[in-house]
């Protein structure tokens, strides 16, 4: 069960940091970021403070994902240490 935890949560935190950091490389890249759908977007060159905004956005989300992916790992590897010792 502690195995298929860790892979349901290790693909929706790895598969959503992967997303937001395309589209925050691809933001900094052209200077548009793209967030809602795939026709909304906000230039930096018309809106720079929410395009900023949104970058630390993004960023922090990423940066919950890795907290939250490394903690199940963290949680299974003892979780099977502990298995394994009894």
């Amino acid at each position: 069960m502690q195995i298929f935890r860790f892979l349901v949560i290790s693909l929706m935190t790895l598969g959503l940091m992967v997303h937001l950091g395309k589209t925050i490389y691809y933001g900094l890249k052209t200077g548009k970021i793209v967030y809602s759908t795939s026709s909304t977007y906000c230039q930096k060159s018309k809106h720079p403070i929410v395009f900023w905004l949104l970058v630390a956005l993004f960023s922090v989300v990423i940066m919950f994902c890795g907290y939250a992916f490394e903690q199940i790992a963290k949680q299974t590897v003892l979780a099977y240490k502990n298995i394994s010792s009894q």
